[in-house]
């Protein structure tokens, strides 16, 4: 407890400095998190087992296998376009946005997974 008193009277004219510091970490460790999660985050996987997404904004990780039969369906969320596959047969969906759609790494990922027939690959995006 006598510690922390003389650390207190010690460190007093510094109290403005501390919360400046203290005030501006939050942000910039908020802005550092949030840039870490986006860099690491993957909104779409493909494998051998099918399709792996979110249905939107929601924290829900849906699966949809390469044998169910999807219907396609144009999507747009607050600035982002895109397409929500739904499972017919379980009725989970996944929103794809555009830009993954059209990139060269899910293209190629679907030609490489994806049945000969399944919709990813016969659908022009």
């Amino acid at each position: 407890v006598v510690l922390g008193f003389l650390l207190a009277h010690l460190l007093r004219p510094y109290q403005s400095l501390f919360a400046l510091l203290s005030s501006a970490a939050v942000p910039v460790l908020l802005i550092v998190t949030v840039g870490w999660y986006g860099a690491r985050y993957k909104y779409v996987r493909v494998s051998t087992a099918g399709i792996r997404g979110r249905a939107g904004p929601s924290f829900n990780v849906n699966a949809i296998s390469w044998v169910e039969p999807l219907a396609v369906k144009p999507t747009s969320l607050p600035g982002l376009s895109g397409h929500t596959f739904t499972s017919n047969a379980r009725g989970v969906s996944i929103f794809v946005p555009l830009p993954i759609l059209q990139s060269s790494e899910f293209v190629a990922a679907v030609a490489q997974h994806a049945p000969q027939n399944h919709v990813l690959r016969t659908t022009e995006f």
